[in-house]
C-alpha cells in the first residue's frame, strides 16, 4: 500500500521497517526537449530572415520555406531528468515498538533522514549531501534494472534506495529539500511527541520504466529483498 515508504541507507542492514506517509505522494517525471533547428547553430536565424524577407513583398511563404520552418521546429527529445518525488512523512512517540532504548522515536527517526541531508564531520573529513563522481565511477550499472542489487558504495555515501508498495522502487537517491516539523507538545522527557517531515527525494540517474514496473506490494518482500 502507498501509506508507507520503504527506505534502505546502503549499510547492508536492507529496508528498515516503513516510514508513515502522512500526504499523498507526488511523482515528477521531466524530458527536455530541443527543436531541430536548433542542431546547426544559426540555422533558426537564417530561416527566420528568409521568410521575413519573402513576406514583406507580397504577405505571403511559399509552401516548401513553411514546410522546411516547420520541421526546423519539431521537439527533438534532449534529455530525461532523473526522478524526484515530494513526500511528507509523520513520525510519533511509538511509532515502531522495535526500536529499543531510543531517547526519543521522534528524533531518532527524523534525524536519520536530516545526517544524510546535511553536512557532517568524520574523521577530519567534511562529508556532504547527494552523490560523488567517485560513488558513480565505482557503482557497476547504476540504470541496472536488476533491483535487489547491492552495489559497494562508501562508508560515507549519503545515497539512499527507496521503495513506496505498488508505486516505485528506486536504488540510488539523494536528499534535495528537507523540512522538518517538531511538535510543540512534549513527553514528560521534554522531546517532541510528534514530528513531520517534507522531503523531495531526486534520483542519481534518468527515470527509466523499471523504477515502476513490477514494484512489490507485499511488506515482508520489500524488507527482506525480495524482488
Amino acid at each position: 500500500m502507498a501509506n508507507v515508504i520503504y527506505v534502505d541507507a546502503n549499510d547492508n542492514k536492507g529496508f528498515s521497517p516503513g516510514f508513515p506517509l502522512l500526504d499523498d505522494v507526488q511523482i515528477t517525471l521531466n524530458n527536455t526537449y530541443q527543436s531541430i533547428g536548433d542542431l546547426v547553430g544559426g540555422l533558426n536565424d537564417v530561416v527566420n530572415m528568409g521568410k521575413q524577407y519573402v513576406s514583406v513583398w507580397d504577405a505571403s511563404l511559399p509552401g516548401e520555406l513553411a514546410t522546411f520552418s516547420n520541421v526546423l521546429s519539431f521537439p527533438r527529445w534532449q534529455n530525461t531528468d532523473p526522478i524526484k518525488i515530494n513526500v511528507k512523512l509523520l513520525f510519533y512517540v511509538g511509532w515502531d515498538k522495535s526500536i529499543k532504548g531510543s531517547k526519543n522515536d521522534v528524533i531518532d527517526a527524523m534525524n536519520f533522514f536530516i545526517e544524510r541531508a546535511t553536512l557532517s564531520v568524520k574523521g577530519n573529513k567534511l562529508v556532504v549531501p547527494g552523490v560523488s563522481l567517485g560513488e558513480v565511477l565505482s557503482t557497476s550499472n547504476i540504470t541496472s534494472e536488476e533491483k535487489n542489487r547491492r552495489e559497494k558504495l562508501s562508508n560515507q555515501s549519503k545515497l539512499l534506495k527507496i521503495c513506496i508498495p505498488g508505486v516505485i522502487y528506486m536504488g540510488h537517491v539523494f536528499i534535495e529539500t528537507i523540512a522538518p516539523v517538531y511538535s510543540r507538545q512534549k513527553t514528560k522527557e521534554g522531546y517532541p511527541i510528534w514530528g513531520t517531515l517534507d522531503i523531495q527525494f531526486s534520483g542519481v540517474t534518468s527515470a527509466m520504466f523499471s523504477n515502476f514496473k513490477d514494484v512489490p506490494t507485499n511488506d515482508v518482500s520489500i524488507i527482506a529483498g525480495e524482488f
